[in-house]
């Protein structure tokens, strides 16, 4: 187990970030069937995870596990639903100014981490706003099973 977490927290980082996703997206599913997704092609289901899926930091390894989980699932769905009209992407935001990751980057540790960024900086949540209205648009009625990362260069 990774040092420092408890079995608990561990349980809740998987019912949270995987469990709570499934269920989520699979309410989602249901509620564009019964609006019409096969007929119409325009079902639109965004996952999001977080660049720790693909990339180790420093005290991740459940999150990003439960981050590479998300990832996968997105993938999965993509193939599983395609034929109901349901196309299921997957952003994959990097670190970003936010209450979650706030005491963080106050610290030291913190501070380290925003200089080994390549353009050295932390962006808001709002870059996020533009690949999400892509991926819910029609203009994204050919793109199912991607990932798309947005984190200004973090893992590079």
């Amino acid at each position: 187990m990774a040092m420092g977490l408890s079995v608990d927290e561990v349980d809740f980082l998987l019912a949270a970030n995987v469990r709570g996703v499934f269920l989520t997206a699979n309410e989602g599913a249901k509620r564009l069937d019964k609006a019409g997704s096969r007929e119409t092609q325009h079902g639109r289901i965004v996952l999001i995870g977080s660049i720790t899926a693909e990339k180790v930091f420093p005290a991740t390894s459940v999150y990003g596990a439960t981050k590479a989980a998300v990832r996968h699932l997105g993938k999965a769905l993509a193939r599983e639903w395609a034929r109901r009209g349901i196309s299921v992407n997957v952003i994959q935001p990097g670190y970003f100014e936010s209450e979650m990751t706030a005491e963080l980057f106050e610290s030291d540790v913190g501070a380290t981490m925003v200089k080994s960024f390549p353009r050295q900086r932390l962006r808001p949540p709002s870059d996020l706003h533009a690949p999400l209205l892509l991926l819910c648009s029609d203009a994204a009625r050919g793109i199912t099973g991607s990932v798309i990362t947005v984190d200004d260069g973090q893992t590079l």
